[in-house]
C-alpha cells in the first residue's frame, strides 16, 4: 500500500496549542484548504469518529474515520466508510532540538483493481499535495495566532 509522509517543524512554541489545533478537525476547512468539511459525529475522551469531505486533485472525495487519541501527541486514524479501499496513519507532535515536529504520516489504496506503478506513483503525488496543504493550513494558523513558525519539510 503506497505511503505519504510529511512533516512541519516548528521554533519553540506551547506543544499543546499545536495539540489543541490539531485536534479540532472541525476547524480543519477554516484554514486548510481543501478540506471542504469535517464534522464530528462522536468525541469521547479518547476516540473521535468524523466524517470528512476534502478536494483531492479537483475531485471531492469523502470518508468516515475513527482518530485514535494516544499519549504522546499522536492520533492514529483510519477509514471505517468511504470513497478510498483504504486510508490510515497518523498525526504526532514530537520535540525537535528546540522547536517541534508536526508529522503526517498516510497509507492509502484507492480501490481502483487495475493499479498499476505510475497510477500509484499518481495518486501519491496528489496525497502529498494534500498533505502539504494541510501541514500549510497549520502554519498559516499558527501564523495568525502569532505563534513563530518555520519551513515544511517532505
Amino acid at each position: 500500500m503506497p505511503a505519504v509522509n510529511a512533516s512541519l517543524n516548528l521554533w519553540p512554541l506551547e506543544q499543546e496549542q499545536v495539540w489543541s489545533t490539531l485536534c479540532e478537525f472541525e476547524r480543519y476547512p477554516e484554514f486548510i484548504e481543501d478540506v471542504l468539511s469535517v464534522i464530528v459525529e462522536q468525541r469521547n475522551d479518547n476516540e473521535i469518529i468524523s466524517s470528512w469531505l476534502v478536494l483531492l486533485n479537483g475531485s471531492k472525495l469523502g470518508w468516515t474515520e475513527r482518530d485514535l487519541i494516544l499519549p504522546n501527541h499522536r492520533i492514529e486514524f483510519q477509514q471505517i466508510d468511504g470513497d478510498l479501499e483504504a486510508w490510515s496513519g497518523a498525526w504526532s507532535i514530537q520535540r525537535a532540538g528546540k522547536g517541534l515536529s508536526v508529522q503526517l504520516d498516510v497509507q492509502f489504496d484507492l480501490g481502483i483493481p487495475f493499479q498499476t506503478d505510475s497510477f500509484h506513483s499518481i495518486g501519491e503525488q496528489a496525497i502529498r499535495a494534500h498533505s502539504s496543504k494541510m501541514l500549510e493550513g497549520i502554519l498559516d494558523r499558527t501564523r495568525r495566532l502569532k505563534l513563530p513558525a518555520v519551513s515544511i519539510e517532505e
